[in-house]
């Protein structure tokens, strides 16, 4: 049977390459790289907006403080 420690290790390393592939993408002239940023985006904020409503504490999966947005960059940007 698995545990809520195993599951939690899981999703942080999902959440973790998330954060990492969408930042070195954001900004991207390439439509496919946008897209690509894009669904990041979205699978972090859907964690983020979820943690948030339970009252999990954003920085036990790494987000506090990120700037999820900034993986929308308009091309030429690099996200911060």
């Amino acid at each position: 049977m698995k545990t809520e420690t195993q599951l939690k290790q899981i999703l942080d390393e999902v959440l973790s390459i998330a954060l990492v592939r969408g930042n070195a993408i954001a900004g991207s002239d390439d439509p496919y790289k946008q897209g690509l940023a894009s669904g990041y985006h979205d699978v972090l904020e859907h964690a983020k907006n979820e943690a948030e409503l339970v009252g999990y504490d954003l920085s036990d999966l790494g987000l506090d403080g990120q700037r999820i947005d900034a993986l929308l960059q308009p091309p030429g940007q690099k996200a911060g």
